[in-house]
């Protein structure tokens, strides 16, 4: 076993939770739900399932996936 499928199946173990949070719901998420996902759950959010997940979600959205709560400070 190699570093990475022990980190990923430790991932799997230690985070069912919070995987949840996007797998019970039908529903494709925006970019600000994944990025808030991101901060919340780090480990999980970099995972190859959620990272699979997340590029099917931008796929099915196409450019309304790149929603916005608000404006860049810089714009």
């Amino acid at each position: 076993m190699t570093v990475f499928q022990s980190m990923d199946a430790q991932d799997e173990s230690v985070q069912p939770k919070a995987n949840e949070q996007w797998q019970n719901q039908s529903t494709p998420k925006g970019y600000t739900f994944w990025q808030d996902y991101r901060r919340s759950n780090p480990r999980s959010y970099y995972s190859a399932k959620t990272q699979k997940v997340m590029l099917e979600h931008a796929q099915q959205l196409g450019d309304s996936f790149f929603d916005k709560k608000e404006k860049e400070p810089w714009a």
